[in-house]
């Protein structure tokens, strides 16, 4: 994950999925060479589910400190 520059966050959560990879792509063609190349190739991963971005509601990583 940290060598990869296609992706662009990846967390270690609780609950369902053990972590959450944010990834960027061209296509889904592309999404699925290098979902099997980051997953596939681990003998770790028993499964992977993929979640496609169909529109951009908001982003951002400002946190809303108070002012000094």
């Amino acid at each position: 994950m940290l060598a990869e520059p296609r992706v662009q966050q990846c967390y270690d959560v609780a609950g369902v999925w053990d972590y959450v990879v944010v990834l960027v792509a061209d296509s889904l063609a592309e999404c699925r060479t290098l979902s099997e190349q980051l997953f596939l190739d681990d003998e770790n991963v028993r499964r992977y589910d993929t979640v496609p971005v169909l529109d951009t509601i908001k982003t951002g990583l400002a946190l809303p400190l108070p002012e000094p």
